[in-house]
C-alpha cells in the first residue's frame, strides 16, 4: 500500500505500464493532484482529465496534453477553455484521428471471410 502512495514509484510504474496504473495509485491526492504524476497520466491517456481537480482541467498545457489522446476533454474544463479556438481545433483534428481509426478497426473486424486480411479459423 504504502508503495502506491509513493510519488517516484507511481511515475515509474505509469513510465513502464501507462495509463493501466490509474487505479492501483493508493493516493487520491497523488491520482488527481499531483502534477507530475496527472500529466504523466495524461500523456497516456487524456480521458483521465476528467477525474482531475479544477485547477488543472483550467490548465491550459495539460488540457493540450489530455487532447493529443481524447477528444472529449472539451467536455471536462471550463467554459473559457472550451471557447479557445487553438483548444477546438486540435479536439476536432484528435475526433477525425479517432474517427480514421475506429473505421479501420471495423473494416479489419467486420471485413468479408474473403477478404485477404481475414483470417478463416474454421474449414
Amino acid at each position: 500500500e504504502r508503495f502506491r502512495a509513493d510519488k517516484e514509484i507511481v511515475l515509474a510504474a505509469i513510465g513502464s505500464e501507462g495509463q493501466y496504473c490509474y487505479d492501483y495509485i493508493a493516493s487520491k491526492e497523488l491520482r488527481e493532484s499531483d502534477r507530475d504524476v496527472v500529466a504523466a497520466l495524461l500523456a497516456e491517456d487524456g480521458s483521465l482529465l476528467q477525474w482531475c481537480c479544477e485547477e488543472f482541467k483550467a490548465d491550459r498545457s495539460l488540457v493540450r496534453m489530455a487532447l493529443k489522446s481524447c477528444s472529449e476533454v472539451l467536455r471536462w474544463i471550463p467554459p473559457h477553455l472550451q471557447a479557445d479556438k487553438e483548444l477546438k481545433a486540435i479536439a476536432a483534428a484528435r475526433a477525425k484521428e479517432e474517427k480514421s481509426l475506429l473505421k479501420q478497426l471495423e473494416d479489419a473486424v467486420c471485413a468479408p471471410v474473403s477478404s485477404p486480411n481475414r483470417f478463416w479459423l474454421g474449414r
